[in-house]
């Protein structure tokens, strides 16, 4: 484990890792300032690490389907964007109910 930190260490000297870091910085910066500013990260809303972490897990795939509805893959029409992301679901999560009571 510690061969990688060093070898991250020894990229981030060198000036394609220093151009790299400089780019992931800024991405990094505005997905947490966004998270912060519009999505409650601010502060913790409940106590304890267990919940935190909920907090955090939701928040990132809130980020992450919100990239996701923006994608505009090239060359892909809008079916074929919907069969991707049906092909990541889980088949139940995406079929309608078609009653609540049992």
């Amino acid at each position: 484990m510690d061969d990688h930190f060093e070898q991250a260490e020894r990229l981030v000297k060198t000036a394609p890792g220093k151009t790299l870091l400089r780019q992931r910085q800024t991405v990094i910066e505005g997905i947490f300032g966004e998270a912060k500013t519009f999505h409650l990260l601010r502060r913790a809303l409940y106590r304890g690490k267990a919940k935190l972490k909920i907090q955090l897990l939701l928040t990132a795939a809130l980020l992450n389907l919100k990239r996701l509805m923006r994608w505009k893959p090239k060359g892909k029409t809008e079916k074929t964007v919907i069969a991707i992301i049906r092909s990541l679901c889980p088949s139940n999560l995406l079929r309608p109910t078609t009653s609540l009571s049992s």
